[in-house]
């Protein structure tokens, strides 16, 4: 239940701050493993999600990825543009940056966002 989860972190010793990044980083998904989820929410294949385009539309699905790799896998830009393809890591923040001005005004792209954030962040909770 919630009270016993503040109860819990209530009695912990230590504090977010002194919780190593190799300890955090046990609970981050894997580059992979974000794309693959999204896949499955979005209705394409991982393999258009990882696969660079130029022109045309707005691969909505491979910036969702791009974000939810920083977001919650913790990835450096270097590991994100080496993955995806890209030459360099420029273009990823102003990706972010599109994708976030979208989410305000597209609800159903937010819940899907949601959807895929939710479920990591359940299953840490269930790992505590």
């Amino acid at each position: 239940s919630d009270e016993f989860r503040a109860w819990a972190y209530s009695q912990r010793v230590t504090d977010d701050e002194s919780v190593s990044l190799t300890t955090s980083s046990q609970f981050r998904p894997s580059i992979m493993e974000i794309v693959e989820r999204v896949a499955v929410v979005f209705g394409v294949s991982a393999g258009s999600i990882l696969r660079t385009t130029r022109g045309g539309s707005n691969n909505l699905s491979r910036w969702v990825a791009m974000y939810l790799c920083q977001e919650i896998g913790g990835e450096r830009l270097a590991s994100i543009a080496e993955e995806f393809g890209l030459k360099r890591t420029g273009s990823i923040p102003t990706t972010i940056k599109k994708l976030k001005e979208m989410m305000k005004n597209d609800k159903s792209l937010t819940r899907k966002v949601k959807k895929i954030r939710r479920n990591w962040d359940d299953g840490i909770r269930q790992l505590i």
